[in-house]
């Protein structure tokens, strides 16, 4: 499953979910925390453009990415779960046969070039806690350190070409 989140980034969905529709995820998740309820309803209707699941997270004040990444894995149904955000860029293709080869026996896949975990067993993810809901820049590390009880691996090269993006502006109401 890709497990996305957002918060009023209509356009930067539009221009990455044909990608990732099309690159071979068994489910794509989008947990959107937009305030604006119009906002809520464009992200919605494009969700279902593209076979997308969305959800609704509860709008809030602060970064709200550990506690969308959380409400994505529990509703996700696969057994793994990649997280991304909505300004990454997007993988054009899963080579399905190096992910399932790399993951098996494992709990979860470091990447290549650091110490973030990528992907995660669903259900070992769950197990570990999630992502800690309180932190806003080190959500990662922390969970990554979490997932270490479990049996992990490094990724391999599972994904052939990348659709790159322009960042977005920024959010204001993500700077308070």
């Amino acid at each position: 499953a890709l497990v996305v989140t957002t918060r009023s980034r209509h356009d930067c969905l539009a221009d990455r979910l044909p990608v990732w529709s099309a690159a071979g995820f068994d489910e794509m998740i989008i947990v959107d925390g937009t305030y604006d309820p119009e906002e809520r309803t464009r992200i919605r209707r494009l969700c279902g453009t593209h076979r997308a699941i969305y959800v609704g997270a509860p709008p809030r004040f602060g970064d709200t990415r550990s506690l969308s990444r959380n409400i994505g894995a529990r509703t996700a149904k696969s057994s793994w779960v990649l997280f991304q955000d909505d300004d990454d860029d997007a993988v054009m293709s899963i080579d399905r046969n190096a992910l399932s080869s790399a993951t098996r026996g494992k709990d979860w896949l470091a990447g290549n070039t650091g110490e973030i975990i990528v992907w995660h067993r669903r259900e070992s993810f769950l197990r570990f806690g999630g992502y800690p809901e309180d932190m806003v820049a080190a959500e990662d590390w922390i969970m990554s350190n979490r997932a270490r009880r479990g049996v992990g691996g490094r990724e391999p090269v599972w994904y052939r070409g990348e659709a790159r993006f322009a960042l977005p502006r920024e959010d204001p109401l993500g700077r308070i």
